[in-house]
């Protein structure tokens, strides 16, 4: 799904705003703890959210701060953001669906061990489960069958592999670590009830949601001091420095053996800790968005810059596999204008995504974006007083099948009819003649095509493309200098200069 300009075109069609939750920026500011093709995704995303975004929410301070400070590394402007915690209750009583037959469901009041200690999170690197398991056989060592056991409820994630090996190594640690990767509500509840206090020894979180659990059920987290972790924990959580094993072993050995200090923390949550409902989390969603409706709406389209060069390919990325002078060539490839010799930004690839208005148009590709038979818009802004006379040129690609149609482009009463001279992998240049009005602006792009054409599209490619667009340009026609830059730009590019 081209997700962005879905959400544009609901802006400019219906005036709406757009909200975007931002739980985390662990790939941004934790990526080594995460998978890398989705650090590289999520710094994409996260740059063009900023461009659309009407008000950002956090689901904690921490998470704001991230934001901010994301916004000042890459020049944009400070965030609209507003935080909103998660609930710490585990569920509202009225929350009652649960979407598994009753035959499934196994009663854990028949297989929860008599003493436990438990850790609630997915199995994953991040989430720290070999200090767990470290602490948990130095335990063994000196408790022996006295030993708490650790119950790990969450399924299987990214860097998980070594935690698993040394539990089946171990025997699940001679029998005292039990995963459970498959847990009904009802049964996660009773081991929270059951529990003599839990643990979430995570190196970084947006969060912490087991914790807030924890402590909404009168349990004791052991949790980690980093990131918004102390916001869920608040005064009643016991911290640890999450590199630092040997205070954590104390830590945890000191609850084990001091039950009536557990039993007195875990009575000053109950008598303490005012937990916050999952409607309570919702009203405070619906009183920001109310608020939000209130304020006048923008549509987001681009201002034209004469000179600029606008990019309708996708952001490159991929290039973790490349070394030494291989990375820098390919970088340097990806970066460089379709119509001009110079390098690009990021910004320019995301505005002329943006470009795209109504219309059959497809999700960027690393090489454009491709129109479909029913044809389409380039909608934008000429941002000054005055109306301006402009060359436009127009990298583009044809389907083969249609090479030897002509591009019909209208401008405002005015309409080009131009042939082609490209095919589906090798761009050729249109040039148009456009006088741009003050504020809103159109091109409007279509083929004259039968019934039979559409559907040969359709045969060749099942998105039924019909011309695909590069990159765009517009040039000030009174700048002669400017011009002959374009113009000997495409002649270098062809091998003619």
């Amino acid at each position: 799904m081209d997700y962005f300009y879905e959400i544009t075109k609901i802006k400019r069609q219906w005036r709406a705003k757009f909200v975007c939750v931002i739980h985390d920026l662990i790939p941004i500011y934790a990526r080594e703890t995460c998978d890398q093709g989705t650090a590289e995704v999520f710094r994409v995303f996260l740059e063009q959210a900023f461009r659309l975004t009407d008000l950002f929410v956090c689901v904690s301070e921490n998470t704001r701060k991230d934001l901010e400070r994301f916004a000042t590394s890459e020049g944009f402007p400070p965030p609209e953001a507003y935080v909103i915690t998660h609930a710490t209750e585990f569920r509202d009583v009225a929350d009652i669906v649960e979407f598994r037959q009753e035959n499934s469901r196994s009663s854990s009041s028949h297989h929860s061990p008599e003493r436990f200690v438990l850790f609630v999170s997915t199995i994953e690197g991040r989430k720290n489960h070999r200090l767990a398991f470290n602490i948990w056989r130095k335990l063994l060592s000196t408790y022996h069958d006295e030993t708490p056991v650790l119950v790990c409820v969450g399924r299987f994630g990214w860097r998980s592999e070594e935690f698993i090996r040394d539990v089946v190594a171990t025997n699940n640690l001679s029998g005292k670590i039990i995963i459970k990767s498959d847990v009904s509500d009802e049964e996660l509840d009773e081991l929270y009830d059951k529990c003599m206090f839990t643990i979430y020894p995570s190196l970084y979180e947006g969060w912490g949601l087991p914790i807030s659990e924890s402590l909404g059920k009168g349990k004791l987290c052991v949790c980690s001091n980093t990131s918004s972790m102390p916001e869920a924990g608040q005064e009643f959580a016991l911290y640890i420095d999450p590199t630092d094993p040997a205070t954590a072993l104390q830590a945890i050995k000191g609850l084990i053996e001091d039950r009536a200090h557990l039993a007195n923390l875990n009575l000053r949550i109950k008598q303490g800790f005012v937990p916050k409902s999952w409607t309570h989390a919702a009203q405070e969603y619906l009183d920001v968005l109310s608020e939000l409706s209130s304020q006048p709406s923008k549509a987001p389209y681009v201002k034209i810059t004469s000179g600029r060069e606008y990019l309708l390919r996708g952001v490159p990325k991929g290039f973790g596999s490349c070394l030494g002078d291989e990375l820098f060539w390919n970088i340097r490839s990806a970066y460089t204008g379709t119509l001009t010799q110079a390098g690009v930004a990021v910004g320019q690839f995301f505005d002329g995504q943006e470009l795209r208005g109504k219309g059959a148009w497809k999700e960027p590709e690393a090489w454009g974006t491709w129109l479909g038979v029913d044809g389409g818009s380039l909608e934008f802004i000429w941002p000054e007083k005055q109306h301006a006379s402009f060359l436009c040129a127009i990298a583009y690609r044809i389907l083969p099948i249609f090479s030897a149609k002509q591009v019909i482009y209208t401008i405002g009463s005015k309409i080009h009819k131009l042939s082609t001279s490209s095919n589906s992998d090798v761009e050729a240049v249109h040039f148009l003649r456009c006088e741009l009005m003050p504020g809103y602006n159109s091109i409007q792009i279509h083929m004259e095509l039968t019934a039979e054409d559409r559907a040969n599209a359709a045969k060749v490619d099942i998105r039924a493309p019909m011309i695909g667009i590069s990159s765009i340009m517009f040039v000030d026609r009174k700048n002669l200098e400017a011009r002959l830059d374009l113009y000997e730009t495409l002649l270098q590019k062809r091998g003619i200069l």
